[in-house]
Parts: C-alpha cells; structure tokens; sequence
C-alpha cells in the first residue's frame, strides 16, 4: 500500500491515470500473494506459528482454532490495502475511512453474537471471533471495491486493471517498495520477539501487556493529531 501511495502521487500530480491504475494492479499483484502464501501457512501450521508466543497447551489450542480461521481474512485486508492507497493518491481519502468504520462496526457486532451465542446462535468463543473478523475483512473489501470501481472518476477502474501489471513500473514498485517492506518486518520482528518474550511469562502477562500497548497507542495518537501530524496505517498499526 505505501508503495502504491508513494509512486500513485507521483503520477497524480502529472495527472497520470493510467500509470496509477497499472501501478495499483503491480500493488495488488504483489499484496495478494503476500496475503495468499501467509494464508496458507497459517492454515496449514497454526499451531506451530502460536506455540512460537506461548507454551501453555489450552492457549496454543485455541489460538490455532482461531489463526486458521482468521488467515482467511489476509487476502482480504491486503487488497482492502491496496484500493485505499490507490485512492490516497488522488487525493480521495474517506474511502478508507468509511470501509474501517463499517468493518468495525461489523466486528463489534457480529463478535457479541458469536462470541457469546445471541440472536439465535450457539456460543463459538474464539471461533466466533476469528469469524467475526474474518466477515468484518470481508465487508471492508467489498466497500473499497464497490467505490473504486463505480463511484471513482478520477481512475475509472475497470475489473481487469486491478491485476494488470507493467514491467517498467513493476521495478519502480521494487524499488521504492522493498525499503519500506524491509523496515515493516524489521519493526514486525521487534514487536514478534517482545510478544514471544512475554508469552513465556503465561496468557495473563501477555493479555496484560496487549492491553496497556492498546492504550499506549491510544495516547499516542492523540498526542500526534495535536501536533497536526496525521498518523499513516502502519504506523498506526504498529
């Protein structure tokens, strides 16, 4: 997606449609199969990738339950990523605002039904949530995808521009792209290493330590919106 941003902009400011409508398609290329071989790896190893956190048995069990269900959803939420930045780049930036608002929406919801078993459904604890989430991704797509190609008119995607790629753009994409995957998965493989240490600890540490991450995200996102600095979806994630 940053890669996308970053050259989409570029050509924007030329008024260069057509190269960001390729570009986007290189982006989508590229962020599917991420999202496809994480997917199949999650589905096929889940426990092996959980015990990697914690050691107790009833949480491995479970969070395998819930990985493969949730891997589901990887596909999803990469190309989610890929639509909004196509439509960062122009300037167009609600899309993703809306379609993270209405998954969370969803989330909240359909995890109160799942989770606990309401309106007529049984209780299906983690397996409701990954579901939840999973339904939730979904949704988000489906709303990214609906405006980019019916209610855009600055791009005038079509279908088959969304995996359309180009040679010449693809390297561009390479290059400006891989330095700022690279320093992703460095930053992944810090916060991967705090949570395998503080998974040894047991669930009570590590749900502790989630929750004090979340509401130290929470200040700092506050604190940078007063400073006038809008925080990327990285960043925010991270």
């Amino acid at each position: 997606g940053v890669a996308v941003t970053i050259l989409g902009a570029q050509y924007w400011g030329k008024r260069e449609s057509a190269s960001i409508r390729r570009i986007t398609g290189v982006g989508m290329q590229f962020s599917v199969a991420v999202g496809a071989i994480l997917t199949v790896l999650c589905a096929l190893f889940p426990q092996q990738i959980i015990r990697i956190f914690v050691s107790d048995p009833l949480v491995i069990a479970e969070g395998a339950a819930y990985l493969r269900i949730l891997s589901i959803s990887f596909v999803f939420f990469c190309a989610t990523q890929v639509l909004v930045a196509s439509m960062r780049c122009v300037e167009t930036t609600h899309v993703g605002m809306v379609a993270s608002a209405a998954s969370l929406v969803v989330n909240i919801g359909l995890n109160y039904i799942l989770i606990f078993g309401k309106l007529g459904f049984p209780a299906m604890g983690v397996r409701g949530a990954a579901i939840a989430t999973v339904i939730a991704r979904v949704v988000e797509t489906l709303i990214a995808l609906l405006y980019v190609l019916r209610y855009d008119h600055k791009l005038c995607f079509r279908p088959r521009d969304l995996f359309r790629g180009d040679k010449a753009l693809r390297r561009d994409f390479v290059r400006y792209g891989v330095p700022v995957v690279l320093g992703d998965v460095v930053w992944s493989v810090n916060l991967m290493a705090n949570t395998m240490i503080l998974g040894v600890y047991g669930a009570s540490v590590l749900t502790a330590a989630n929750t004090a991450n979340n509401m130290n995200t929470l200040a700092y996102v506050a604190t940078l919106r007063e400073a006038g600095y809008t925080l990327s979806e990285e960043e925010y994630a991270a």
